[in-house]
């Protein structure tokens, strides 16, 4: 019984923290977001905070792999073997940004000129990196370095997601996709 209560416990701690670092990127940048913000939001205690992550840039990293993971981000739709992977894939991204396009937008003007557009840039390399790995593994080959390939895709997202929230008429998930997926075919 007590293994149970742990893993209750545990999965309590991380839904709290990711859902504090939300909450108050819709509040401020992420730079000026402290750890003292996160655990009194989240009302886990610092020394709990630290039994799972090392600081706050490990908790939007957390959350980041979770949010692609969700998204079905598979080696497929990394290597682009695949439109209709990729569309599902963007189907879904959009269609979460669509459904919370309030706080992402509130989210992207805090941040824009901070550090959270870059940060998670890097984290989108890694990755993507880590889903190449896979994909290697099954005979996947690139045509060009992982590192100008990871570098770059990780742009498009970011771009794409940028695009999304600075259009001053809002696209739908559905129009937006077909726009972006209509360049690959």
């Amino acid at each position: 019984m007590k293994n149970q209560k742990e893993k209750i416990s545990t999965i309590r701690t991380y839904v709290l923290l990711r859902k504090a670092l939300y909450e108050l990127l819709t509040e401020k940048p992420f730079e000026k977001i402290s750890l003292t913000d996160i655990c009194t939001r989240s009302m886990v205690p610092r020394s709990t905070f630290y039994r799972y992550f090392e600081d706050k840039y490990d908790l939007l990293h957390y959350n980041l792999v979770l949010f692609f993971a969700d998204a079905r981000l598979t080696p497929d739709v990394i290597i682009s073997t695949d439109i209709a992977s990729l569309k599902r894939f963007l189907s879904i991204l959009f269609a979460h940004f669509e459904k919370h396009r309030a706080d992402y937008v509130k989210i992207y003007q805090l941040n824009r000129q901070g550090v959270l557009i870059e940060t998670m840039r890097e984290f989108l390399i890694r990755i993507f990196t880590e889903k190449l790995t896979e994909a290697r593994k099954n005979g996947a080959k690139l045509k060009i370095p992982e590192e100008i390939f990871t570098y770059l895709l990780a742009e498009f997202y970011v771009s794409a997601a940028k695009c999304y929230l600075e259009a001053e008429t809002p696209y739908g998930a559905k129009e937006f996709v077909d726009g972006v997926t209509g360049i690959c075919e």
